[in-house]
């Protein structure tokens, strides 16, 4: 058997199909970039000779160079020039002498739908007469614009249908170890499996490159990903859409194994303005505010006050305050932000409120619009209930957190790590009311469901909270 990663179960099922003294007919389907086309390589491979003759069925190898082109399984003109690899053949009237002439003739055809129906009906007619073998390939959705040829094959007796799925984590990690020459840690293979979607040829788009691995180093017998989000990865425009539908979905269910890994990858990739916010909260959550500060900063003069400016000096705020417990200076930050863009100010005034809230530090009272800002009414909303909190009132706090909880539950693609800190403010607050049962029952839900919940994140904010405020007690007044 030949060792094919992740396909094995796959090349089995169709290896016992051929070894049958009148093999059924062998339909591999999947979807785009899944390999169906490296499958028929590897079946070729380990079929001739032991197994029968390959012939490789290509209409289009007529038209073209035949040494130039190589169709499915490396495929090449019949006669002396093609010793040792499998024969072509391009013509209906081809197909039916090979079937006559060949003692057991694999027929193999790779994107059958795009085949001429008259050559699938002699494949057919062949394997009906001959008992030849058929292996062909076709996509999972086929355009409906006009007959499938496949079809004609559909309802063959003993038909096997083999389907590729995507990639598991583990087909992934192997991939990655055997082409960088060592393992990767879980966090960045689960990344790459997120970011290919179990594709391989959306993984090969990721990883092939020299870019990739451009700045990874060895240690421990583990290969790290590079750390430079300035090191460019140039990816094709599929590859790159599908790296930021993962990005976006870990951002949004704050999934802490692949958000780090894919919002790097993502600064790589040129993605800058969409994913420094959402890498500057991993450095945030691993105590290295200075360091996603500095790429925010650094991205700030770049973007001026054009699209993405609001989302920045949110994070650079949040990294301020609570990752070096530079309140007051956030609180500037966020007032010139207002200046800046008065569309945006009630927004800006209303974080700059709750954070100096959290962090017990004078504030101004959040400023009301003309316009209704959804995430404006979450930070005072939240500000409001922290206040109450912070005074010894706990049952006053309640009701705007609930509010605030629904507020930020719609606003999860843009504020994720709101929504558990507010859940963890909650469950304090009944404890501090009394009500007990209700404090126990929300924190069981909470912790239950730590994986989309952010539970992690909750506790890690708590504790830098802390850490802030012992930093802004020591700053002079």
């Amino acid at each position: 058997m030949v060792h094919f990663t992740g396909r094995a179960a796959q090349l089995a099922e169709i290896e016992e199909v051929l070894r049958r003294p009148r093999p059924e007919p062998v339909i591999v389907t999947g979807r785009p970039g899944i390999g169906r086309s490296a499958l028929l390589r590897e079946v070729a491979w380990l079929a001739a000779p032991r197994l029968g003759e390959v012939l490789v069925v290509d209409p289009d190898a007529r038209r073209s160079d035949p040494d130039a082109r190589r169709s499915g399984p490396d495929a090449r003109r019949s006669g002396p020039a093609g010793r040792g690899g499998p024969r072509v053949v391009t013509t209906a009237a081809e197909i039916r002498a090979a079937a006559r002439s060949t003692p057991r003739p694999i027929f193999i055809v790779d994107d059958a739908h795009e085949a001429p129906h008259p050559m699938l009906l002699e494949l057919r007619d062949a394997h009906r007469r001959t008992g030849a073998a058929l292996v062909i390939s076709r996509p999972d959705t086929v355009s409906s614009r006009a007959p499938d040829p496949v079809d004609c094959l559909l309802y063959e007796p003993g038909l096997r249908i083999v389907p590729l799925p995507p990639l598991t984590c583990a087909d992934v990690g192997e991939i990655v170890r055997d082409r960088l020459g060592a393992p990767a840690p879980d966090g960045t293979v689960a990344a790459l499996h997120a970011a290919a979607d179990g594709v391989p040829g959306l993984l090969r788009d990721l990883i092939a490159g020299p870019a990739f691995a451009r700045g990874a180093l060895i240690a421990d017998g583990r290969w790290w990903l590079g750390a430079d989000p300035a090191d460019p990865l140039p990816l094709p425009a599929r590859a790159r859409e599908h790296l930021l539908t993962a990005l976006r979905t870990a951002w949004r269910t704050l999934d802490l194994q692949r958000l780090p890994d894919l919002a790097l990858l993502a600064l790589r990739a040129g993605a800058r303005a969409e994913a420094a916010p959402m890498w500057a909260l991993v450095c945030l959550l691993r105590g290295q505010s200075e360091r996603g500060l500095r790429l925010l900063d650094e991205l700030r003069g770049e973007v001026g006050d054009g699209p993405g400016a609001d989302r920045i000096d949110v994070a650079r705020a949040l990294l301020t305050a609570i990752g070096t417990g530079r309140v007051h200076e956030a609180g500037d930050l966020l007032r010139a932000a207002a200046r800046a863009r008065p569309a945006v100010a009630p927004r800006m005034h209303a974080l700059a409120a709750l954070l100096g809230t959290v962090l017990n530090a004078p504030h101004d009272e959040p400023a009301t619009g003309t316009a209704y800002d959804p995430q404006a009414e979450v930070f005072a909303r939240s500000a409001a209930a922290v206040a109450h909190l912070g005074g010894a009132r706990p049952r006053q706090a309640i009701p705007h957190l609930r509010r605030a909880i629904i507020g930020a539950e719609a606003l999860r693609d843009e504020l994720p790590w709101l929504l558990p800190y507010l859940t963890g403010a909650l469950i304090d607050a009944l404890l501090l009311a009394g009500r007990l049962s209700e404090a126990t029952e929300k924190a069981a839900e909470f912790h239950a469901e730590r994986q989309g919940s952010g539970w992690d994140v909750a506790v890690s904010l708590s504790a830098l909270i802390s850490q802030a405020m012992a930093v802004r007690d020591r700053e002079p007044a």
